[in-house]
């Protein structure tokens, strides 16, 4: 490239090679996986509260699901800062992937401290919440940064193709 067309077209611009994007898609994927786990739990707090008069509330409990699929989420929230250090996306992408991932970190230091301190059981409901929103956020920059990658690159084999 010359000193002219680097002036042209900004850094930020560039293809992605395949590692990152693999990367970007992983990271993508990852919070599609926290949005469907996320309402799973919804489901199965909701379960869980309504068959309390069918199952006993102790150690094998109707919540146990619930319990389970949020402690199998973390590992999602692990791959997650992996995949946000292979990618190398936008600033912003990273920002809310680990915003997504400290939320995940807080959910279950608020469940277990809710039973004592109802505020933060209350908040645990909250954080989901926030979850959900932020994990929406990373599918939105994500896509934007793969389609923004696409389209650089069918540019180029275009200017390629022409010649110049």
């Amino acid at each position: 490239m010359s000193a002219a067309t680097t002036e042209v077209v900004p850094a930020r611009l560039r293809p992605l090679t395949e590692v990152r994007k693999f990367g970007i898609r992983g990271v993508r994927t990852s919070a599609w996986t926290v949005i469907g786990a996320a309402c799973a739990q919804i489901v199965t707090a909701g379960f869980g509260l309504f068959a309390l008069e069918q199952l006993p509330i102790g150690e094998a409990s109707s919540l146990d699901p619930h319990r389970m699929l949020g402690y199998a989420s973390e590992v999602v929230g692990v791959i997650l800062v992996v995949l946000l250090i292979v990618g190398r996306p936008t600033g912003r992408a990273v920002g809310t992937g680990l915003g997504l991932f400290l939320a995940m970190l807080v959910q279950p230091v608020l469940q277990k401290h809710g039973a004592g301190i109802p505020v933060l059981g209350a908040l645990h409901a909250a954080n989901a919440l926030v979850m959900i929103a932020l994990a929406w956020l990373t599918v939105r920059i994500t896509t934007a940064q793969l389609r923004e990658a696409a389209s650089v690159e069918a540019s180029s084999a275009l200017f390629a193709a022409s010649g110049r």
